[in-house]
């Protein structure tokens, strides 16, 4: 039997850890390809929903693979309705963090309907909900319900009821040791601009705290790739042009055997010293691995604080003390400046306890990053909105607009407020401050 064809569409991704693990998980899917499928790809470069549509059409797929995540979630439900209009019998599959039912939900209700009789969600990591899915749609002619009531980490969009049907769970990889390697392969990642390419140093993370996407991490469970892989995988991307290695992992110092072996072996390539970015936790910046972190050239070092209110850290699941914290972050601007992160609209916070936040992250000599709460996908604080009262615009991406104290105008005014800060002279140690990733003081260094 001639293998089947399957389209696999992404949007143009940035150079973005949100979307890093898909585009690893595309790639493996694509080379060599699922078990009886043949894998075209196609790259969505900005066009109407019908021409986009048109394009995919063209490559006379049996299935249809679409990337979805957070920012594009727009363009994928109008491709979708494009789809369901020009090839409504061949089956459309959404897959990446945002492919959740009741995140979808919410966001369709806000921007556009969901319009395809076909559609499904593969959900979960890619290299662990896709080829399933597909092995269900090869073999089962039953329809979408019985597709997606076959694979645990599948669901489908009935359009008659307007809902999702399936068990839909987040299905993650068993044991990354037997993911195949994207760089030591004939048909190898690609390199984003600048020389930037990503190494997968592991997969999960110490903590679960409730704005992340944290049910693939697991419960304290991280999942870091043998030492000799990592070495191997760095070997080979630097012979393909990467100079700019982002380090994929929840925190790069987590694990010490994998932060060794990237420090060796990014040491041991010929020529000019390679750059790095990735998030460290700022606890384990000691030891051993502070002495490693050192010995990279940092690019952007990524260290999360998010709130320093006692409120806002139960609820968050995770509590950064002050003073260790502080130490932390003193040792590593001896070789980096760290760019710390807070998040604006987290449930138990307040405008006081906010601000108060923000002037301790300026004391420090870093880059300080604010960014507004996004009620993600997977997410305890998604899940628990109603709960916790929490307003979001889904039209936005679930941005929260207000919360219970922390009315939206209070949220506007701590944005007001931010801005304000940079009219007057600056007295603080931080060397900028960003906003949703726009900077509001640069460095004058």
């Amino acid at each position: 039997m001639a293998p089947r064809r399957l389209t696999v569409c992404n949007f143009p991704t940035p150079f973005d850890g949100e979307v890093a693990y898909f585009e690893l998980g595309l790639h493996r899917l694509t080379h060599p390809g699922p078990q009886g499928w043949q894998c075209q790809e196609l790259s969505l470069h900005q066009a109407t929903s019908e021409s986009q549509a048109i394009a995919v059409v063209d490559t006379r797929p049996d299935a249809i693979l679409v990337h979805v995540y957070r920012d594009k979630v727009r363009d994928a439900l109008a491709l979708a309705h494009a789809l369901g209009s020009l090839s409504a019998e061949i089956p459309l599959i959404w897959c990446g963090w945002t492919a959740h039912m009741l995140y979808l939900q919410a966001v369709s209700q806000a921007i556009l309907p969901i319009d395809h009789p076909r559609l499904l969600l593969a959900c979960g990591e890619v290299e662990a909900a896709v080829p399933a899915l597909l092995a269900a749609i090869a073999d089962n002619e039953s329809g979408m319900e019985a597709i997606a009531t076959s694979v645990p980490a599948a669901a489908w969009f009935d359009t008659a009821e307007g809902r999702w049907k399936g068990h839909g769970r987040f299905a993650p990889v068993a044991d990354v040791a037997a993911l195949a390697p994207v760089w030591d392969t004939p048909t190898p990642l690609r390199v984003h601009p600048g020389g930037a390419g990503w190494i997968e140093v592991s997969r999960g993370c110490k903590y679960a705290c409730s704005f992340c996407v944290a049910c693939s991490m697991g419960e304290g469970s991280v999942r870091p790739h043998h030492p000799e892989r990592i070495r191997a995988e760095l070997a080979s991307a630097d012979a393909k042009g990467v100079r700019l290695y982002g380090l994929l992992a929840a925190a790069i110092n987590y694990d010490l055997e994998s932060l060794r072996a990237v420090v060796e072996s990014i040491q041991a390539l010929p020529g000019a010293a390679r750059r790095v970015a990735g998030t460290v936790h700022a606890k384990f910046a000691q030891g051993e691995r502070l002495d490693l972190m050192a010995a990279l050239q940092w690019e952007t070092m990524i260290v999360g604080l998010q709130t320093i209110t006692p409120q806002a850290q139960r609820l968050m699941r995770r509590r950064e003390e002050r003073d260790v914290f502080c130490a932390a972050v003193e040792r590593l601007k001896a070789f980096s400046v760290p760019e710390v992160e807070l998040i604006l609209g987290l449930p138990g916070d307040t405008a006081s306890g906010f601000q108060q936040s923000v002037q301790f992250a300026l004391s420090l000599p870093v880059s300080v990053s604010i960014y507004r709460l996004r009620l993600d996908p997977w997410s305890v604080f998604f899940d628990q909105r109603t709960a916790l009262g929490l307003e979001a615009d889904f039209a936005r991406a679930g941005r929260v607009i207000g919360l219970p104290g922390f009315a939206p105008s209070e949220i506007d005014a701590s944005e007001a407020w931010l801005r304000g800060l940079v009219k007057g002279p600056w007295r603080h140690r931080a060397l900028r401050l960003l906003l949703d990733g726009a900077p509001i003081y640069p460095s004058r260094r």
